[in-house]
């Protein structure tokens, strides 16, 4: 797709620049509890070894209990994308059945033992066990909203129809999609259960504040469209993607699309960071420190974009269209 005179590089976006590597420092001690939950609960597929690892660089300054609830999270919500890939040309036997299930783990999520139904589902058995994790060390408005993040999500993850391909007239359609499918919302969401720091809904509705955590959204959620582009679009024949949109619907090459992403994506890149140097005074000392605890955890997930993308061999192959990513991961 390129030559060896013409690469594309990964390293032309500007996140590793403004957003330094930061990473849990007991990381290999969760991951022995996590595996062995996940592994009990019957959720680790076969290449778990190539995504258990994200909620280590987004949440590095939680603790152990709750890091374990968020990995558990991760660990089944990647389950579920990479068992019902959208982007399969074959779906998975349950997918037609999929709504009911998830309406259920919901349901299971937010009430426990009393929802679990006679009959048995895995994803019943993990949506029990985040039930317990999650509710003892929540705030009930915040759990009341992730609720809701978390139900847009899964119901948003459905494979695209054979007979009916998605098509999208710009970047800014397809993403209103992406942005429920990838589950970014989730993970920014997660920031204050990590921190147990919990925001007002009024800071959350401040302009500077929701246009710098959509910023953060459309960074990560299109970032990682550049990472998985071989694994999606060649290797699956997936048309949802950013560059098989730009491609599309601007008429663009490859290498076209390619830095059309990486220019659109520097430029939120340097206004989030313009963001992060002009936070408003919201009038007191503890709602300033909160307000800044919650950019940081904005600013750990598009750490986390960069290095924990850079470091799992997800989306590496030797065929990779991206220099950078085929050989495999230099980290962890």
């Amino acid at each position: 797709m390129t030559s060896d005179n013409d690469l594309l590089c990964l390293s032309d976006l500007h996140l590793a620049q403004h957003f330094p590597l930061r990473l849990y420092p007991q990381f290999e001690e969760i991951e022995t509890i996590i595996s062995d939950i996940s592994q009990t609960l019957n959720i680790k597929l076969p290449h778990y070894h190539n995504y258990q690892s994200m909620t280590y660089f987004m949440f590095p300054d939680t603790t152990a209990e709750r890091l374990v609830a968020l990995s558990l999270l991760s660990n089944l919500l990647y389950y579920i994308d990479d068992l019902y890939d959208r982007h399969k040309l074959h779906p998975h036997p349950e997918t037609l059945d999929l709504p009911r299930h998830f309406k259920k783990v919901i349901e299971i999520f937010c009430l426990g033992d009393a929802a679990m139904p006679c009959q048995q589902h895995l994803l019943y058995d993990t949506a029990l066990a985040l039930h317990h994790h999650f509710l003892q060390l929540s705030n009930p408005t915040w759990f009341e909203h992730f609720v809701k993040v978390l139900t847009e999500h899964l119901m948003s993850t459905r494979p695209q129809s054979m007979t009916e391909p998605e098509h999208y007239n710009s970047a800014e359609e397809y993403f209103r999609v992406r942005e429920l499918d990838g589950g970014i919302w989730t993970s920014i969401n997660s920031i204050e259960f990590a921190a147990n720091r919990f925001l007002p809904q009024k800071i959350h509705n401040h302009p500077h504040i929701h246009d710098m955590s959509l910023l953060c959204g459309r960074i990560a959620t299109l970032t990682n469209d550049l990472f998985s582009y071989e694994k999606e679009v060649i290797d699956m024949g997936s048309q949802f993607n950013l560059l098989a949109v730009l491609m599309q619907s601007a008429g663009l090459t490859f290498e076209q699309a390619v830095h059309c992403a990486i220019e659109s994506i520097n430029y939120d890149t340097a206004k989030f960071v313009e963001a992060c140097d002009t936070v408003p005074d919201f009038g007191t000392m503890d709602l300033n420190t909160d307000v800044q605890m919650y950019i940081q955890g904005l600013r750990d997930i598009l750490s986390a974009t960069w290095y924990w993308q850079m470091a799992t061999d997800r989306y590496r192959s030797p065929t990779s269209p991206f220099v950078e990513l085929r050989c495999p991961s230099p980290l962890l």
